[in-house]
């Protein structure tokens, strides 16, 4: 399954000091897991846990995401020093602050590494997703600063719902459902942010947090 083409040309930019909130960093003494993401709209994410409810009905062995957490990943920097946070999300924002806002619409339900043997589920971006991929290519140099990974990948825009269990497997059930939502809409959102978050893994599954929020 290859990531949809679009006939989206890259943001047009704006110049004006962004509107944004932020929050203190966790407390934590040592290293924050970091991530930049888009949160996408509350239609949006109960459209996405219908589709997850579907696809968790066929007992394929995955953790599914739950929907609080549902987001579009643009930059995962790893772990940054705690005392290296605020300048991180400063020198995001000073990169994100040129975006205006635009529309992303998801579609269609596949898997990586492919539908046929799928490690990770996922919904792919269609509108938007040329616009994803310059912000992300704006963020990188500073993950390249601040940030412990280093991405051997190329972006594909997308957002996941749900990721193989260990020594879990995909069963027919669950590739037939794949099959039946190859065109699943997802529907449409505005994106007019971008946040940075810290993730704690837990037993339970990964908490986030925001650090700062940048309104485009």
């Amino acid at each position: 399954h290859q990531a949809p083409s679009t006939k989206h040309q890259a943001p047009s930019t704006k110049h004006q000091a962004p509107s944004t909130t932020s929050q203190e960093p966790p407390t934590k003494m040592g290293v924050i897991r970091t991530f930049v993401a888009i949160q996408v709209a509350d239609r949006v994410v109960n459209n996405l846990a219908r589709v997850i409810e579907r696809l968790a009905r066929t007992g394929a062995e995955f953790k599914w995401v739950e929907p609080e957490n549902l987001h579009i990943t643009l930059n995962f920097a790893g772990d940054i020093p705690e005392r290296d946070t605020p300048n991180f999300c400063r020198e995001v924002k000073e990169v994100v602050s040129e975006f205006s806002s635009f529309d992303v619409s998801l579609q269609g339900v596949s898997g990586f590494p492919d539908a046929a043997n799928p490690k990770t589920l996922w919904i792919g971006v269609d509108q938007g997703a040329e616009e994803l991929d310059a912000i992300y290519q704006s963020i990188e140099p500073v993950i390249q600063r601040w940030g412990s990974h280093r991405s051997r990948q190329v972006f594909v825009p997308h957002l996941t719902l749900g990721r193989l269990q260990h020594r879990g497997r995909a069963n027919e059930e669950l590739l037939s459902e794949l099959h039946r939502l190859r065109n699943h809409d997802g529907g449409v959102c505005v994106v007019n942010k971008v946040t940075v978050f810290s993730s704690f893994l837990e037993k339970s599954g990964p908490t986030y947090a925001p650090m700062a929020t940048i309104r485009i």
